[in-house]
């Protein structure tokens, strides 16, 4: 049975539009973040992410010298790439941006610092599945991508659930669809991905007489277990080995 996992329910693992239908669309250049699906790397791995948010605070201010103004829902992605030079951002900082770490970062750039892994999501798995006949190697770039993220990204409750539902789908298609072949091991001894994933399999055993993951056994242990080991926490630690 191929679990079924929507778009909508996996936003985190899928591209996202602008809200001013420009930055998408004219972000696209070769080589402005590499294969690994790292963007060049401008932070170091002994810096608190507190430390990262107040570096990437000052590179925007940099770049906004370079642009001329202060960047808002106005500015197109050819000024956030050209003239404030986004794209040099490695991924942590990226998210210290994107997750507002410190209250430091507008709405404006928030949005924006998001686009550069969409971006790279949407062409990793465009190349996984060119022909349009496999989209377990769809689920599978998108592991790939996301096992690349910060460890503050890891942590978050929308990595995790992105996470696993990637993994349930990518598990259930090479299961269903290509039981010939051997499926790489995606697992990531991250027991709240687990149980994540579990929901989705749940979801499609139709045993529970609903349509939503959500309320799925399992979801709700999930979220309790992360509830648990987040409660308290000034900021998020990564669960499990990835």
């Amino acid at each position: 049975m191929v679990i079924s996992i929507s778009n909508h329910n996996i936003d985190s693992i899928n591209s996202k539009k602008s809200t001013n239908g420009r930055f998408v669309a004219n972000y696209s250049r070769e080589n402005t973040i590499i294969n690994n699906g790292s963007v060049n790397n401008t932070t170091e791995e002994n810096e608190t992410f507190s430390q990262v948010a107040l570096k990437a605070r000052a590179f925007l201010d940099a770049g906004y010298k370079n642009l001329g103004k202060v960047a808002d829902d106005r500015t197109t992605g050819d000024e956030w790439r050209d003239k404030v030079q986004l794209t040099k951002l490695d991924r942590r900082s990226l998210y210290a941006i994107a997750s507002n770490e410190g209250g430091l970062f507008s709405q404006a750039e928030i949005s924006a610092a998001s686009f550069p892994v969409e971006e790279l999501h949407t062409k990793s798995t465009r190349a996984a599945n060119r022909f349009g006949n496999d989209p377990a190697a769809v689920f599978k770039a998108s592991i790939d991508l996301m096992d690349g993220a910060s460890p503050e990204e890891k942590a978050s409750l929308k990595w995790i659930q992105g996470r696993a539902a990637a993994q349930a789908g990518y598990e259930s298609l090479m299961r269903d669809r290509h039981p010939d072949r051997v499926p790489a091991d995606v697992k990531t001894h991250n027991p709240i991905i687990d149980l994540f994933a579990t929901a989705w399999e749940e979801l499609s055993s139709k045993r529970y007489g609903t349509h939503s993951v959500e309320d799925m056994p399992s979801w709700s242990k999930a979220l309790s277990q992360w509830h648990i080991h987040n409660e308290g926490s000034a900021q998020s630690r990564t669960i499990g080995y990835l």
